[in-house]
């Protein structure tokens, strides 16, 4: 019983965070007190920190917002539209993180994780194709495969679908280049 009774509070402190950052504020103790009507010493019993409960938002809003890369450059389509749909899903969640400055450093290093996981992506199906190359198309396509990228398509009056289609083309086109590539330098 006190297992799911700390859970809900858990939960409860979790989305009066969301929340907070839903509504432009940088998430505090005291805000995320007062949005989830509670003590910030309740708080405090689940988050010893400010920081704590920054890295607890971060795996949730991961999951809310965000997508898990695929496994394959073959099921980039698919991840394409997995990502744009979570995006189109929370929008609200999406714009407010994306210009956030407290957000600014988190953000920082989740762009550099994912382009690094896209690069490796990339370097497994495509071994044959030099670093350089690999290191160009991974930043490629980590801008449009982002909250940025698809902020950017829907403000330019793409809906998500045709967002969505564009940059499926720009990853096929990608991954046809590496692959005419890759056949290249077999060929030697």
């Amino acid at each position: 019983m006190r297992a799911a009774q700390s859970s809900l509070a858990g939960d409860r402190i979790i989305e009066a965070t969301v929340q907070e950052i839903e509504a432009g504020a940088e998430p505090t103790m005291r805000g995320v007190a007062l949005r989830a009507s509670i003590s910030e010493r309740t708080i405090y019993r689940y988050f010893p920190n400010l920081e704590t409960l920054q890295t607890a938002i971060i795996l949730h809003l991961r999951q809310r917002v965000g997508h898990p890369l695929c496994e394959s450059a073959a099921e980039l389509g698919g991840y394409v539209v997995d990502l744009y749909r979570s995006f189109e899903t929370n929008q609200q969640l999406t714009r407010v993180l994306a210009g956030s400055l407290w957000a600014a450093p988190i953000l920082k290093r989740t762009r550099r994780e994912n382009r690094d996981a896209l690069r490796r992506l990339l370097s497994a199906e495509f071994p044959r194709v030099d670093k350089a190359t690999l290191e160009s198309a991974a930043a490629g396509l980590r801008v449009p495969l982002s909250a940025a990228g698809w902020i950017y398509l829907v403000d330019c009056g793409y809906s998500n679908l045709e967002a969505i289609r564009h940059v499926q083309w720009l990853v096929e086109s990608t991954l046809e280049t590496l692959r005419r590539q890759q056949r290249s330098q077999r060929e030697r």
